[in-house]
């Protein structure tokens, strides 16, 4: 429960700045592993910018044997395994969500939405 929390609260602050497109286009290549295994992204790919590796929530959470969920109408990821973590682009306010409770934590930068 506190590895995926971990794991999610990383990819909240590898989401957290906005790149250029050009940049992107011109950066080398990054690579993710989870437990051994190259990480797929079929649709945006993971950056490093501003010494911080940003990847798209969805390949690595489901990687890491995470459901996620994404509700446009309140802009907030879910991602859950028996542990919720919920956060929105543009905050650098996450909550931890479990049997024992809510717990607010602080992100040092905002994950981001790029390209839709």
């Amino acid at each position: 429960m506190k590895k995926l929390s971990g794991i999610l609260l990383a990819l909240c602050l590898v989401l957290a700045l906005f790149v250029p497109a050009a940049a992107a286009e011109t950066a080398p290549a990054v690579s993710v592993q989870w437990m051994g295994e190259t990480v797929a992204f079929p649709d945006a790919q993971p950056v490093i910018c501003a010494d911080r590796t940003m990847v798209p929530v969805r390949a690595i959470a489901e990687a890491a044997g995470a459901a996620v969920d994404y509700d446009a109408g309140l802009v907030t990821v879910t991602a859950a395994d028996g542990t919720v973590v919920r956060f929105r682009p543009g905050e650098e306010t996450a909550e931890r969500i479990s049997g024992g409770g809510t717990e607010v934590f602080s992100m040092d930068a905002a994950p981001y939405i790029e390209g839709g």
